[in-house]
């Protein structure tokens, strides 16, 4: 695996040769030159996205038309151009620049493991492994064993259980308690019956929830060792019984167990057996734990033993799972502007009721079209920049507009450009009153306005109860949640009172 981390990076670096010292930020300038470089037929752009985009940025045009308006610093971060890049291009590299970011994160931490993993070796000069001071407890070894001296070898994979050091009999007591009952069963490990004994025996040396320590005895070693090691090859078809002696001990107390079985011969071919015979080596090898070492086998009947450690190594699975949050991170980041689009709709939505209020009352007071959109565009740019208030996006289009008038453009125009760039059937509906006055003279805007003031303030009590009823439903399920927890808590007290 290190390889293709090595490649990974190395394709980072040559990455970072070639594109250039543009940006302060490395994999911007990389996601910068990969998206000119390769991908100038954007297979990701969507027209949705360009249109959130044109939406939450008043005075920007995601095809890189710009306003004379958008020229101050615009509300959204991502919006900020990059390289006089139009603003839908600028939004995807971005994107590429964080998916460049997550993936040399991946590849770092993924190299890391594996280097660590690699390093930490058990292991010593293939043949000894070191056991752990006394009072450190034991540790797991994964081991391979090839066997073979010719050009083709066999693998066998192992555990083996090395103790930490013993000093002597007298630094370690034991205690344990009384369980002959279950352990009958419990001996038994994989094998049917006490009559019927063909794989290694389950000689436990303690019992969960009894304080005694169980040392056990055979009348016959060659078939039964102490660890509960079965060596049954030369045993005859009718079998052979063996007594087996549990001494458990409690302090000062001490009692004998004895359970017989029959030790039948197995049916192994030569391979399981060449590994039961390594098995038992490695058993023999491990048993002198006066040694500070554990010398591990090099050959069993004649046969060449080359050692090597089982590491497990899980920096894989870590940069795929990053790799995975890359790809997330990339496709989510859409989802989050449809949702701001979604929310700036809402926005305008509310705002509405008090547009039209105002146009009815400055019209009122005998002020033109113009120039009670102007008051209203302005009046929020003095009280945004005094009171560095949240951005409005229904008065941002409206100060465009004005900018647009300002500039030349004609108010039928004008107005016609705003409704297209609100995207709301409400403000469409606004500027077709204006426009129709304009062309027509209609000496009944007023009333007209008013009409439309007392239906956009219906609209926004309903949408207010609509809300509040979507509010209520998404709490639905945390509501069933807790009722859960409230009976679980009623019922289990109410149900161990009864057993009882």
């Amino acid at each position: 695996m290190w390889i293709v981390y090595g490649i990974i990076i190395a394709v980072y670096l040559f990455l970072f040769l070639v594109s250039g010292r543009d940006s302060k930020n490395p994999f911007q300038n990389m996601a910068f030159f990969l998206y000119k470089r390769y991908l100038k037929k954007n297979p990701f752009s969507s027209g949705r996205i360009r249109r959130d985009m044109e939406m939450l940025c008043p005075g920007l045009a995601a095809d890189g038309m710009m306003y004379s308006y958008s020229k101050r610093k615009q509300p959204m971060a991502f919006t900020q151009k990059i390289k006089n890049l139009s603003l839908e291009d600028s939004y995807y590299i971005r994107k590429l620049s964080v998916t460049l970011l997550l993936i040399f994160s991946a590849d770092l931490l993924a190299l890391a493991l594996y280097l660590k993993n690699s390093n930490d070796r058990i292991l010593q000069e293939g043949k000894y492994i070191e056991r752990k001071a006394y009072g450190e407890g034991g540790r797991q070894v994964n081991l391979q064993a090839k066997t073979g001296d010719d050009g083709s070898k066999n693998s066998h994979e192992f555990q083996l259980s090395v103790e930490e050091c013993m000093y002597g009999e007298e630094d370690v007591k034991r205690m344990a308690g009384e369980a002959a009952g279950r352990l009958a069963d419990i001996i038994l490990g994989e094998n049917p019956s006490q009559e019927e004994v063909t794989g290694n025996l389950q000689l436990v040396t303690r019992l969960e929830g009894y304080p005694f320590q169980i040392m056990w005895e055979s009348d016959n070693y060659a078939l039964v060792s102490s660890d509960g090691t079965v060596t049954n090859e030369e045993v005859p078809e009718a079998g052979e019984l063996v007594n087996l002696s549990a001494w458990f001990t409690y302090g000062n107390y001490r009692e004998e167990h004895i359970f017989c079985v029959r030790i039948c011969p197995p049916v192994l071919t030569k391979e399981e057996q060449m590994v039961r015979k390594i098995g038992n080596a490695l058993t023999e090898a491990e048993k002198d734990r006066q040694s500070k070492q554990v010398k591990l086998p090099e050959s069993v009947d004649g046969t060449t033993i080359e050692w090597r450690e089982k590491k497990e190594d899980s920096s894989g699975s870590l940069f795929l799972l990053m790799i995975a949050a890359a790809a997330g991170v990339f496709f989510l980041q859409d989802k989050d502007l449809h949702e701001k689009a979604r929310q700036r709709n809402q926005q305008m939505l509310m705002d509405y009721p008090g547009i039209v209020n105002k146009l009815t009352l400055y019209m009122g007071a005998g002020m033109t079209i113009r120039g009670a959109f102007s008051r209203i565009a302005y009046g929020y740019k003095e009280k945004r920049s005094s009171e560095n208030s949240k951005i409005r996006y229904a008065y941002e289009e409206m100060l465009i507009t004005c900018h647009e008038l300002e500039s030349g453009i004609g108010e039928v125009q004008a107005y016609a450009g705003f409704a297209k760039r609100c995207r709301l059937i409400q403000y469409t509906r606004l500027c077709s009153l204006l426009s129709q006055n304009l062309r027509k003279g209609n000496s009944s805007i007023l009333s007209a306005l008013k009409q439309e003031a007392e239906n956009a303030f219906e609209e926004r009590k309903n949408r207010a109860k609509r809300l509040g009823e979507e509010a209520g439903t998404r709490l639905l399920f945390p509501m069933m949640l807790m009722f859960g927890v409230v009976m679980v808590l009623i019922i289990v007290p109410a149900y161990f009172s009864f057993s009882m």
